[in-house]
């Protein structure tokens, strides 16, 4: 992570704290919880997983405060050092956290809240976004759980390059494979939808409740409620 990235990250934290401190600000994490309460999951006193925690500024401070336990996954061991001093009370863990999903190599068996606030990109041994997760992080699920992710409904608002290019055809083609019937450039939100709902439901879960929040031009934030019948 580059010195711009971290001063923006930080100073980005700052006012967000400062904002929700004064109630003049809903991050989307805050929008998803706040949510899942009106669908009846308390999101207090919870276990949490998050395996894409880069230094714990964009999401993970959000529902710190919410956990008695968190497990907080990074792969960078130049970010470790930060992601500690800035979320003290998580469980860091150092790694792959896609490996450590197959491998059945969390440290609990389920989780209350599971959050993949993945890179919007290709990255690793042929990853692309949270796609690699799916659906073996379902099973990680406690009975009733929150599971919160960012979607790419439009690639080219994304820096993939432009179409033809390599990068750009490569990353194309696993979305397709991951939103089956879709181009792989634009993944209508309701399409994308429905496949999570799928698999979930594949996975042995109701859908009681979901609820979307847009972040910025590229990403929005899907968060789903679910329970074990």
């Amino acid at each position: 992570m580059g010195t711009m990235m971290f001063l923006r990250d930080y100073a980005v934290r700052r006012f967000v704290e400062g904002a929700r401190r004064l109630n003049r600000l809903k991050t989307p994490m805050d929008v998803v919880l706040e949510t899942a309460e009106l669908y009846g999951f308390p999101c207090h006193h919870m276990a949490a997983l998050d395996v894409f925690a880069r230094m714990g500024l964009i999401n993970t401070r959000d529902f710190e405060p919410r956990c008695d336990y968190l497990e907080c996954w990074e792969i960078d061991p130049k970010i470790i050092p930060w992601l500690r001093r800035f979320v003290p009370r998580a469980t860091v863990r150092e790694g792959d956290s896609i490996a450590a999903t197959r491998e059945r190599r969390h440290a609990r068996s389920h989780y209350d809240l599971i959050v993949l606030d993945n890179p919007p990109c290709l990255f690793g041994h042929g990853y692309c976004e949270h796609f690699d997760h799916f659906p073996d992080i379902l099973d990680y699920g406690a009975p009733r759980c929150v599971v919160a992710f960012d979607i790419i409904p439009d690639l080219r608002n994304a820096n993939s390059g432009s179409p033809g290019e390599p990068y750009f055809e490569q990353w194309r083609q696993r979305r397709r494979e991951f939103y089956p019937g879709s181009d792989g450039v634009t993944v209508p939100v309701d399409h994308a939808r429905e496949v999570y709902r799928t698999m979930m439901i594949s996975r042995g879960f109701r859908v009681v409740g979901e609820t979307l929040v847009p972040r910025n031009r590229m990403v929005t934030f899907l968060g789903y409620f679910l329970e074990r019948p």
